[in-house]
């Protein structure tokens, strides 16, 4: 993080003036790891021939076995994250509890077991609590929608 050193405002990582009081502000390459970084593994990658040393990105290969791990070792937490993005998309309150009851097994069954899935519960437990929040905002305007016009009557 970075500061104004006229008026101490606190600066975003790439600004080049104050949003406060307008002084120009230096940027100061070196304290930018992640720049150096990319410069560094495009060094690798030359030098290694096409190969980056010390990559830790996977394949998607890779990808898609630990998705497929995932639905075969904790299939609670694939039934969430399915039934959360499909209660958000369609907008299905069903699928928003269905979702919230296997996500709560899929993540006690992370914690016991140790298995994989545990980012697969939270998003469908996401999704799920989104999904019911509009449903209740939905029903509140319904409601106000249909009651109004008879309270104004009165």
């Amino acid at each position: 993080m970075r500061y104004c050193t006229k008026c101490g405002n606190c600066l975003d990582d790439f600004d080049s003036y104050c949003g406060n009081c307008g002084a120009k502000v230096e940027l100061n390459r070196s304290s930018y790891s992640s720049f150096d970084d990319v410069n560094g593994a495009a060094d690798d990658y030359s030098k290694n021939e096409g190969k980056i040393k010390n990559d830790k990105r996977k394949s998607v290969e890779e990808t898609m076995d630990d998705v497929s791990k995932v639905i075969s070792d904790n299939t609670y937490a694939f039934i969430c994250f399915v039934c959360g993005i499909l209660s958000l998309t369609v907008g299905t309150f069903i699928c928003a509890i269905v979702s919230l009851i296997f996500g709560k097994k899929g993540l006690e069954k992370c914690q016991n077991e140790g298995v994989m899935g545990a980012s697969f519960c939270k998003i469908g437990m996401i999704c799920s609590k989104v999904s019911i929040a509009f449903s209740v905002i939905g029903l509140a305007v319904g409601i106000l929608v249909l009651v109004a016009p008879l309270l104004l009557a009165l």
